[in-house]
Parts: structure tokens; sequence; C-alpha cells
């Protein structure tokens, strides 16, 4: 039996993806993140930025489902990112964390 696909639902691909609701800094467990420029909301369980460190370093900024972490950790995820850090064409992963967004006209993301 094939298990359903989780996907991020469209309503809050298109919140992630509007400059006009996102916020302006995010703080996770090793520093302060800001997104500047959306980049893609092609994936099924994502929405990516472009955006800066707390130091203006560049960094990919990814805003993912809860439900895709329900069963396993958001570690394993980088723990497998960073066996790809010898190959340039993959971004290095530097944070992570679980964080619950509000935003105003919408239910909580």
């Amino acid at each position: 039996m094939m298990q359903k696909r989780i996907e991020m639902d469209k309503s809050i691909k298109d919140v992630l993806s509007s400059q006009e609701y996102m916020p302006k800094e995010i703080c996770l467990r090793r520093g302060k993140y800001y997104p500047k420029e959306f980049i893609s909301s092609k994936g099924h369980k994502s929405v990516v930025w472009k955006g800066v460190d707390e130091y203006s370093m560049p960094v990919a900024i990814k805003f993912a489902t809860y439900e895709d972490y329900i069963n396993r950790s958001y570690l394993e995820e980088a723990s497998r990112a960073a066996k790809l850090r010898g190959y340039s064409q993959f971004a290095h992963f530097y944070d992570a964390d679980i964080k619950e967004l509000e935003f105003s006209s919408f239910r909580s993301v």
C-alpha cells in the first residue's frame, strides 16, 4: 500500500512565497536569517528563499511542511546534507529548527 505523498497546501505556499507576509527576521538555533528574494515553490513540500545571515553571508532558506518531519527528525536531513559538503553544486547546510510562523490574515503555518 502506497503512502500518501506529503505536500504543502497551495494556500500556504502562496503565503510563504509572498514578500508581504514573509517575516523580516528568522531566529534559529545558531543565528538570525533574513529572507530577501523568493526563489521557488516548485517542490511538493517546501518553499525556498535567497537570504543572508546576520553577517550578510548569502544563504538559502527552506520553509518545509511540518508533516514531513512527524515520523523523522529534520536532523536526519541535516546529516545527509552534511555528506554533500564536498560537492560545489550543493548548498551547505548550516542550521535548522522547527518554527511556527504566524500570519495575521491567515491561519498558523
